[in-house]
């Protein structure tokens, strides 16, 4: 694989995370049911994403699981954990109203607590942890046929053991084995495919893309018959169904098939590629401006309100990054804090 290769596939990675962190935001907007839905694609597109680069980049850089878990905490963890300490004195400081240390705990924790939807860091992070043996498993199944199989069987274990313990389990227990287990599982296969999909061909992208599809048409078809009604995919997400995952990867595919195999300027330009680059960061100042927006108490059309909080949050992020840039590069600090600085803020 040449160097112009790496650059060429990194620019469109980035170009993809900035359709999904854009439609992420544009998620909290308020927006129409029918925008709602197109976009409900989001953040299986991210995760999917988190498994082509590791595969392609982060892994060519793997030495041991202990260093590799190290980097991810700080690039995910303690970014976040330092927004949720802004956040929330933020919050004391406008209505003197401080947060339970129950709600605290469940918060850093990533366990919820919080008007934060910080649930996505934690999908993240349990992605993380299972990243390098996903990773094993791929390299295991060395034909495309035995990886689909393997694939379509855990998915189907999946589904009979999350409609079991919804029957079976107390509510609190299923609870948490909603959160422990079943995310994990899902998304995790939804990782493991995208570390095939940089050695899939055209035709098995397509492929892949039609049998998402009529999976997809298939389940709205026969829940449209059951409710006489279109059920949104969204009802179908917590914790994620075949309904939901098949709109999300049949989208998805679709966007990295154009990305893969259609150049475009377009996918170059600097401000996608800064935004691709800064999702973790623009993830978690969207919601600052949201609470700032609100204790305004404005009424906005839904897509100005999301151009002032979107741009506001690129802008605030662009400060951010350069400021990391402004003191790295005058060698203000050693070579390691300076690593450390750009790990915990430029994510």
């Amino acid at each position: 694989m040449t160097q112009q290769t790496i650059v060429d596939r990194n620019t469109n990675l980035d170009f993809l995370r900035f359709i999904a962190i854009s439609c992420i935001i544009l998620a909290h907007m308020g927006i129409p049911t029918i925008i709602f839905q197109a976009r409900n694609f989001d953040v299986p597109l991210m995760v999917l994403l988190s498994g082509i680069s590791f595969s392609l980049y982060s892994s060519k850089s793997y030495s041991s699981y202990p260093s590799y878990l190290y980097s991810r905490f700080i690039r995910l963890i303690i970014p976040t954990w330092i927004f949720l300490v802004f956040y929330n004195s933020m919050i004391w400081a406008g209505n003197n109203d401080i947060p339970s240390t129950y709600n605290l705990c469940l918060q850093f924790s990533l366990i919820g607590g919080s008007d934060i939807g910080i649930w996505i860091i934690r999908i993240f992070f349990s992605m993380a942890i299972i990243a390098p043996f996903l990773l094993k498993i791929n390299n295991q199944l060395i034909s495309n046929k035995a990886f689909f199989i393997t694939l379509f069987v855990t998915y189907i274990i999946y589904e009979i053991f999350l409609y079991n313990s919804r029957l079976i389990l107390p509510e609190e227990l299923f609870k948490i084995t909603k959160l422990i287990i079943l995310f994990t599982v899902s998304y995790g296969v939804i990782f493991l495919f995208g570390i095939r999909i940089p050695s899939l061909k055209s035709k098995e992208i397509k492929l892949s893309i039609l049998v998402f599809g009529i999976v997809f048409f298939t389940s709205l078809s026969i829940l449209y018959a059951q409710n006489n009604k279109i059920i949104p995919t969204q009802q179908f997400k917590y914790p994620p169904q075949i309904y939901y995952f098949s709109y999300a990867l049949f989208a998805s595919l679709v966007l990295f098939y154009l990305t893969k195999f259609h150049e475009s300027k377009l996918y170059q330009l600097r401000l996608f590629q800064f935004i691709g680059r800064s999702t973790l960061w623009i993830y978690l100042w969207h919601w600052f401006f949201i609470k700032v927006y609100n204790y305004i108490n404005i009424d906005l059309h839904y897509f100005s309100k999301y151009m002032v909080i979107y741009s506001s949050t690129i802008v605030l992020v662009y400060v951010q990054t350069s400021l990391v840039s402004l003191v790295t590069d005058r060698k203000i600090l050693n070579t390691n804090k300076n690593r450390l600085l750009i790990k915990l803020f430029t994510g």
